[in-house]
């Protein structure tokens, strides 16, 4: 089974060009490009990659629950960490593990519904709608920065499964929100490895010196090269008010009898048809009937004054 998969940064519109990227039944990347949704290859199903700069992820920890209830619970959980009212952000969560946590992506839900409307308008239905740092991985204890390039705004995936978004380095060093990061940390990475396309060997000597926190040089991040397993893993954000899924079930129901629908109509159809005609006919045949016993009276009672 085919996979399209689709970098939005912004919400779908059929005359944007968008990234595209095809995946084979084995998740194995067969090619990839820019179009407008007119020119994007056919595929058995579609999957959209949102930014990284439009939400977040987090892990909270919580007691042993039944898979329906992690859902809420973890929301309750977040609403402390979440700006605005709760209802502001719209909250998706991954399986819990054995240990109690649970990985959580946080996307606006403001944005989430001009993407749900916009995917309406252009005909898209989403099979997954995936966060974009939630396909990075991060080197064991570690954390990866992940960008284009050092002048490119990014996001840094930590070793305890959340994420954060950074601004472009500068003269000084790293991204002021990277820096702030490894300050504040109660929980100090072993290293960071810097996944930006064009970084150099002076560029991490300073960051080392300047957080005292290892830093290397890994692959150049392109979210169309993550693992497969990142792929699978991911946070489907489809979930609650922004599930479709549930809508599919009544349309195919709607399709699947409106033959037997209309057969049950015409059916009735004719059984109205044929009860009226068959009163129309009785009433015939009563009229008939009057008009030959209003004869009969007539004769007979000619017949008693002709005698008398």
């Amino acid at each position: 089974m085919t996979t399209l998969r689709v970098y939005l940064e912004f919400p779908p519109d059929p005359a944007r060009h968008t990234e595209w990227a095809l995946f084979d039944d084995a998740n194995r990347l067969v090619r990839g490009g820019r179009a407008p949704i007119a020119g994007w290859p056919s595929a058995d199903s579609r999957e959209a990659i949102i930014a990284a700069a439009h939400g977040r992820l987090a892990t909270v920890k919580l007691p042993p629950l039944p898979p329906p209830r992690v859902q809420s619970a973890a929301s309750f959980a977040l609403e402390e960490q979440l700006a605005g009212a709760p209802e502001d952000s719209h909250v998706a969560t991954g399986r819990q593990l054995a240990d109690g946590s649970v990985r959580v992506a946080i996307v606006s839900a403001a944005w989430m519904r001009v993407f749900q409307a916009a995917s309406k308008r252009s005909a898209i239905r989403w099979q997954r709608v995936l966060l974009e740092s939630d396909l990075a991985r991060p080197p064991a204890g570690g954390w990866c920065w992940c960008a284009e390039s050092p002048e490119h705004a990014g996001f840094v995936r930590t070793d305890g499964g959340s994420s954060i978004s950074v601004g472009p380095s500068h003269a000084a060093g790293l991204p002021d929100e990277l820096a702030l990061a490894l300050a504040g940390s109660g929980h100090r990475p072993r290293l960071v490895r810097a996944d930006v396309s064009g970084v150099d060997q002076a560029l991490l000597e300073r960051a080392r010196t300047q957080t005292g926190v290892e830093f290397t040089a890994g692959a150049p991040w392109h979210w169309s090269g993550a693992e497969a397993a990142a792929f699978d893993s991911a946070i489907d954000l489809q979930v609650g008010s922004f599930d479709t899924s549930s809508a599919v079930p009544r349309l195919d129901a709607a399709r699947l009898f409106r033959p037997a629908l209309w057969i049950a109509g015409a059916a009735l159809a004719i059984h109205v048809f044929a009860g009226v005609g068959e009163w129309l006919s009785l009433q015939w045949q009563l009229h008939t009937i009057d008009r030959e016993l209003s004869a009969l009276a007539q004769v007979s009672l000619g017949g008693s004054v002709g005698n008398s």
